[in-house]
C-alpha cells in the first residue's frame, strides 16, 4: 500500500503539492504537462486520507504482541471490548442523571411549550379563518367592481347615446345654417357695385350733354311802339328768299359747333378704390365711358347670369344638405357656401378698409 502511494506521511504530500502550485504559479508549463501536474494534485489529495489511515492500521499492529497466540489475541481484544462497553454504560448512566436534573430544572418550560402548541394550533386556526374572510372580501371586492365597472359600461353608452344625439342635433343646425346661407344671394355686393357704377359713369356723361346743348328756349317780348324786335341770328334765314352765302369763317364755325370736345373727369381716392374691385380703370375723360359702360354692362350680364344659376340649383343644394341625399354634394354645397362668404367678407373687409 505505501508502494502505491508513494508518500509515508500527510506531511509529504502536503509539500509536494505545495511544490506543484508554486510551480504551476511561477513558470511558463505547457497545457499538456500542466493537466498532468493538476491530475497530481488531485490523486494526491485522495491518497492523504488513505495516508492516514495506513497509519492508523500500524499504530494498530504496533500494540499488539507478536508473540501472543491468535486465542490470547482474541481474549485481549474482548477483554479491551468490555472495558470499552462498561465504560460506555457509565456515561449512559450518567447521561441518564443528567436528564433528569435537567427535566427538574425545566419542569415549567414542558407547560410553556404545551401551552405554545395550543396558541400555535389557535394562531393557525384564526390564520385559516382570516384567510377564508380575506378571499370572502376578496370575491365581494370582484363583484363590487364587476359592479363597478357595469356602471360605468352603462354610463359610457348613455354618454356617447346621448353625445351621438347632440352631434345629431348639431348636425341637423348646421345643415339648417347652411342651408339658410343659400338664401342669401351671393353676388349681391358685386352687382350692387357694378350698378352704382353703371349709374355713376351715365350721370358723368349726362351732366356733361346738358352743358353743351342748350335748349332753344322762346322769348315772349311786348312790342312797344315805335320799336322793332330783330331776329335770332339764326332764325333770320326764314326771313330771306335766298339765303346768303356764308363764308369760309361760318364754315369753321359751323363746324366747331357740331364737335363736343372731352372733359376731363377728377377722380379721388374712393372712386379709384372702387373702380380697382372690379378690375377696371378709372376714366380719366368723358371720353373713355362709353366703353366703360359696356364692359359693366358685361360684368352685370355675367353675374346676372350666376345669379340665375345659384337660383336653379338653390333648391337642390338645400335639399340635398337637409335629407343628406348626396355628401357629395352636401361637401360641395358647403364648400360654394363657404366661398361665397369669404369673398363676402374679403369684400366687406376691404370697403371697411378703405
Amino acid at each position: 500500500m505505501k508502494k502505491s502511494i508513494g508518500f509515508s506521511s500527510e506531511a509529504d504530500i502536503d509539500n509536494r503539492i505545495a511544490s506543484i502550485e508554486f510551480q504551476l504559479c511561477t513558470e511558463s508549463v505547457p497545457l499538456k504537462e500542466e493537466k498532468k501536474l493538476l491530475a497530481e494534485i488531485q490523486q494526491l489529495k485522495k491518497n492523504r486520507s488513505k495516508v492516514s489511515h495506513m497509519q492508523q492500521m500500524e499504530q494498530n499492529l504496533s500494540t499488539v504482541d507478536p508473540t501472543m497466540s491468535m486465542k490470547e489475541q482474541k481474549d485481549a481484544i474482548n477483554e479491551e471490548m468490555n472495558r470499552y462497553r462498561d465504560e460506555k454504560r457509565k456515561i449512559q448512566d450518567q447521561m441518564t442523571e443528567l436528564s433528569e436534573a435537567r427535566k427538574q430544572q425545566l419542569g415549567p418550560i414542558e407547560e410553556i411549550q404545551n401551552q405554545r402548541s395550543a396558541v400555535s394550533d389557535e394562531l393557525k386556526a384564526k390564520i385559516e379563518e382570516r384567510n377564508k374572510f380575506r378571499d370572502e372580501f376578496r370575491q365581494k371586492e370582484r363583484e363590487y367592481n364587476q359592479y363597478l365597472a357595469e356602471q360605468r359600461r352603462v354610463r359610457q353608452e348613455k354618454y356617447a347615446a346621448e353625445k351621438a344625439e347632440r352631434q345629431k342635433e348639431y348636425d341637423l343646425r348646421r345643415k339648417q345654417r347652411e342651408a339658410e346661407k343659400l338664401d342669401d344671394q351671393p353676388y349681391v355686393a358685386e352687382i350692387t357695385l357694378i350698378e352704382q357704377t353703371m349709374k355713376f359713369c351715365q350721370g358723368l356723361v349726362q351732366s356733361k350733354v346738358e352743358d353743351k346743348l342748350d335748349e332753344k328756349k322762346e322769348v315772349s317780348h311786348e312790342n312797344v311802339d315805335g320799336c322793332e324786335i330783330l331776329l335770332r341770328k339764326e332764325d333770320r334765314e326764314e326771313e330771306f328768299y335766298f339765303a346768303p352765302l356764308k363764308g369760309k369763317k361760318d364754315k369753321n364755325k359751323k363746324k366747331g359747333a357740331g364737335e363736343t370736345k372731352a372733359a376731363k373727369i377728377t377722380h379721388n381716392a374712393e372712386t379709384f378704390r372702387l373702380f380697382d374691385q372690379l378690375k377696371l380703370d378709372a376714366p380719366l375723360s368723358t371720353d373713355q365711358v362709353p366703353g366703360l359702360l359696356e364692359k359693366l354692362t358685361e360684368q352685370l350680364a355675367d353675374y346676372q347670369a350666376k345669379v340665375k344659376e345659384w337660383e336653379e340649383k338653390r333648391e337642390d343644394m338645400k335639399k340635398a344638405i337637409l335629407e343628406g341625399l348626396s355628401e357629395i354634394e352636401e361637401k360641395k354645397a358647403v364648400r360654394d357656401a363657404e366661398e361665397n362668404a369669404e369673398e363676402k367678407e374679403e369684400k366687406e373687409e376691404k370697403e371697411e378698409e378703405g
